[in-house]
């Protein structure tokens, strides 16, 4: 009895749903009302277009608790959505944007006929091929549902060199267009894209097959992918795709991965939301041929000479100025003003008074020392600079591959429209504009040997580091080295590689020239790296944590270490002395107005 009893409900149950099928025509606009107990099936008429057909359906009833579920069936393939679409937000996944209007550009199902046409210049005139299209709706919503079902041929499908197109997109209506290599394709083609406003999307470039990976959850699983805001440019060598691919438009719901705080700043927590959202923009893009591989290499290698060229004329007018002598130096006596004085030996006292030839280096206490010191800069940059470079090459190569195996171009922030791909890296030119640091440093580093060689004693003049000068020259060249490691994979994590040698060289300079003012004082190599790594380690705080507390701390210790410089290298003796005497003067008077007063007023306040 309970087994009838369920049985007729089910048949009840089954009994109240109610499938219409309904014909309709292209091209026109189809209104139905749906609910729990009525589906529509809307039955097409075969279409004999070489174009592909877009299904767009919107509705202002549908929930996104009773959605409404769309299934629309071709000869070959399926494709199926509800509406509304709920899309999560890039940011956080907890924010969720609702879409009432939802298009769908339908894959051909004669696309591998199309594309593997004999015609020359991918003529597809001749080809007829007939497409079939059946659209059911239903929802589990009581209430009734009004429901918009249109089906249109897509225009301008098949693409061509050097014209404009325009396209519009949403988050919830992506497009996409198919691009026939042929011929008159160069080999390496650029897809140039614009757009006016802010909205942020992304172009993926894939293989002519189908599926197409057509939405923001799905476009990152299949080619060449990367997000643009108001300007983009992709780069397809004509190998990779040699029977043409499809590109394919789709916006994002929030502008977060096109903007800053997706590298620095991390996602905040949110509560469940679901809003409503209209974003809406217009695209234009072109495809065009890039150089060829003819004039690209041709281009390397006069860039190549006009640099060789350039350091061996440099260095051959050095050697020269080296063997026939320097601009004769007028010797006038100068008044020498001393800090402080230091007791010397008594043989230092004779090796003075004996000499012939009084010179800088006479009065040197260490010589041997201080240039042993000055080669010491040579060894520890050598060190710095190789365990340094391979790690760095390390990763970046790894980056590369990443990209290459993923497609993902948001890793690396290229310019794209200048980047030219070659020798398995996506920006070979970038990287190869470095090879003028390197070979300049090489140049400067031949220079100063045959200086060293020609002019080994010098009877007048300062005492010459040549180890500083060598150092200087190997960082310049390791600098234009890590440059290049730089621009295989640019991002804001990797910065550092270009600019981490940039303070080396700073710090080396700023060593001779004190070297000039002070012959015979020179900081040691490993306190002077010692610094360079401290000023490293800020900046690497400065770029993983960029917050205002940073910067003000960063400021406050710069400053602080600007005077505690300053006074060692001008004025430490004086200023302690100061101290000193403030201190004695306190103890005999007290706190008076004597101890405040200058005793140099002009000049005090010409140092303020």
């Amino acid at each position: 009895m309970i087994f009838l009893l369920i049985s007729s409900f089910i048949l009840g149950s089954v009994s109240t749903l109610v499938i219409t099928n309904v014909t309709v025509d292209l091209n026109s606009i189809t209104t139905i009302q749906l609910s729990s107990a009525i589906e529509y099936i809307l039955i097409y008429p075969n279409a004999e277009a070489i174009n592909p057909y877009t299904v767009r359906a919107w509705s202002a009833d549908a929930t996104s608790e009773y959605p409404v579920l769309l299934v629309v069936r071709q000869e070959r393939q399926v494709s199926s959505w509800t509406l509304p679409i709920l899309l999560e937000s890039s940011q956080n996944s907890n924010k969720t944007f609702q879409f009432s209007n939802s298009s769908k550009t339908l894959c051909h199902d004669h696309m591998e006929s199309i594309i593997n046409s004999a015609h020359p210049n991918f003529s597809i005139d001749p080809l007829v091929l007939k497409q079939m299209f059946v659209v059911a709706l239903s929802t589990s919503s009581k209430n009734n549902v009004t429901v918009n079902v249109f089906l249109e041929e897509e225009q301008n499908f098949y693409m061509n060199l050097d014209e404009t197109y325009t396209v519009q997109v949403s988050p919830s209506q992506s497009r996409f267009k198919y691009f026939p290599v042929h011929q008159n394709v160069s080999d390496t083609v650029i897809i140039e894209v614009t757009s006016p406003d802010d909205v942020c999307l992304t172009v993926s470039v894939q293989g002519p097959h189908c599926p197409v990976m057509d939405s923001n959850k799905d476009i990152k699983y299949e080619g060449i992918y990367q997000t643009i805001n108001k300007k983009g440019a992709i780069t397809i060598a004509k190998r990779q795709y040699p029977s043409g691919f499809f590109l394919v438009f789709v916006a994002k719901p929030d502008d977060y991965d096109c903007s800053q705080q997706n590298s620095i700043i991390p996602g905040m927590t949110r509560f469940d939301a679901i809003m409503d959202n209209t974003i809406i923009t217009t695209i234009t893009f072109e495809i065009r041929n890039n150089i060829t591989h003819y004039d690209f290499v041709l281009v390397v290698i006069g860039t190549l000479l006009v640099v060789l060229a350039f350091c061996t004329i440099c260095t051959i007018l050095v050697c020269v100025c080296n063997r026939y002598g320097t601009i004769s130096r007028l010797q006038a006596r100068e008044k020498c003003e001393k800090d402080y004085i230091t007791p010397i030996s008594n043989d230092e006292i004779d090796c003075i008074v004996t000499a012939k030839e009084l010179t800088l280096e006479k009065f040197a206490k260490f010589p041997k020392r201080i240039r042993q010191r000055a080669f010491n800069y040579l060894s520890h940059t050598g060190s710095v600079a190789l365990f340094y470079s391979i790690p760095v090459i390390q990763l970046v190569i790894t980056y590369q591959r990443v990209v290459n195996q993923t497609g993902n171009q948001d890793v690396c922030y290229y310019n794209f429209l200048c980047a030219h791909p070659s020798l398995g890296v996506s920006d070979f030119n970038h990287i190869f504009s470095n090879i003028g640091y390197i070979l300049i440093g090489f140049s400067f580093v031949i220079a100063v040997a045959d200086r060293h060689y020609r002019i080994r004693i010098t009877k007048s003049g300062i005492p010459v580091h040549y180890g500083l000068y060598y150092a200087m020259g190997l960082a310049l060249s390791i600098e234009g080295l890590l440059s290049g490691c730089y621009h295989i994979c640019p991002s804001q994590s990797n910065y550092q590689f270009d600019t981490s040698f940039m303070y080396v060289m700073a710090v080396l300079i700023m060593v001779k020239l004190y070297q000039n003012r002070h012959p015979d004082i020179n900081a040691t190599a490993y306190s002077t790296f010692s610094v360079v790594g401290v000023g490293i380690f800020l900046a690497m705080v400065g770029i993983l944590s960029g917050t205002l507390e940073v910067w003000i701390i960063f400021l406050l210790g710069y400053a602080t270490l600007i005077i505690i410089l300053s006074f060692k290298i001008y004025y430490f003796n004086f200023v302690m002395f100061g101290f000193k005497k403030l201190y004695d003067q306190y103890k005999d008077k007290g706190v008076c107005k004597e101890i405040f007063t200058p005793i140099k007023r002009c000049k005090f306040f010409t140092y303020i």
